[in-house]
C-alpha cells in the first residue's frame, strides 16, 4: 500500500523572524516523523484575512488574558467560532462542557462562585 506523508502549513506573518525560526526548528524535527510541514510567510493584512477566515492549517497566537476573565473567553473558546468567521477560537473548538464552564463564570454572583 502507498502512504501518503502527512503534510500541512504553518502561517506566519512576514518579519516575525524569532517565531519563523522557531517554527524552522519544528519543521526540521517532524522530518523525522515523515511529517512534511511548510511554512508560508504573509503580509499581516493577508494574515488578518486568513486568520478571519481560518484558512490555515497552524500559526502562532499569544493570548492575553486578565486575571478576571469574562465574557471574551467565549471568542476564544465559544461553539461560534467554528461557523462565523472573525472569533478568536481559531482551532474551532466546540464543546459544550467549555460553553458550560463560560456560561457559569460570567453568571457568578460573586468571587466565590466565579472561582
Amino acid at each position: 500500500p502507498i502512504c501518503q506523508p502527512f503534510t500541512f502549513e504553518i502561517l506566519l506573518v512576514n518579519g516575525a523572524d524569532d517565531i519563523i525560526a522557531t517554527a524552522s526548528i519544528y519543521v526540521e524535527a517532524l522530518k523525522r516523523l515523515g511529517i512534511e510541514a511548510k511554512i508560508t510567510t504573509v503580509d499581516s493584512a493577508q494574515y488578518k484575512e486568513r486568520t478571519t477566515n481560518y484558512d490555515f492549517d497552524m500559526t502562532h497566537y499569544v493570548r492575553s488574558l486578565s486575571l478576571s476573565p469574562g465574557n471574551e473567553q467565549t471568542l476564544y473558546w465559544g461553539s461560534a467560532g467554528v461557523t462565523e468567521p472573525g472569533t478568536r477560537n481559531w482551532m474551532g473548538m466546540n464543546s459544550p462542557a467549555a460553553e458550560a464552564l463560560i456560561a457559569t463564570m460570567v453568571a457568578a454572583q460573586d468571587r466565590t462562585e466565579f472561582v
